[in-house]
């Protein structure tokens, strides 16, 4: 995928996918909440239970206004919607 020269880039990624994908952005840093934002949009998450994490610390994005340098690997983690239904438990099995 090539971009165009004047755009930038933060690669993403989630544990459960193999492969890296793309945000693209205008000039050198994104903020974290800007990214988050982007993410969401670009996936197609409705709700807001995602988190970010730092690539090389392994350590939780914590700070909406923290800005993440182009061309950066940033894993991403999602939480269940709290709106999921939950199906009941089978306690006994009858053939």
């Amino acid at each position: 995928m090539e971009q165009p020269p004047d755009k930038s880039c933060v690669h993403y990624k989630f544990k459960s996918i193999p492969e890296t994908r793309v945000i693209q952005f205008d000039g050198e840093e994104i903020s974290a909440m800007e990214l988050r934002t982007k993410i969401k949009e670009q996936e197609r998450i409705f709700y807001n239970n995602i988190f970010l994490f730092d690539s090389q610390s392994g350590a939780i994005i914590t700070d909406a206004h923290k800005l993440i340098p182009k061309n950066s690997l940033i894993y991403v983690a999602r939480l269940p919607s709290p709106h999921r239904r939950r199906l009941p438990k089978i306690l006994d099995v009858k053939p």
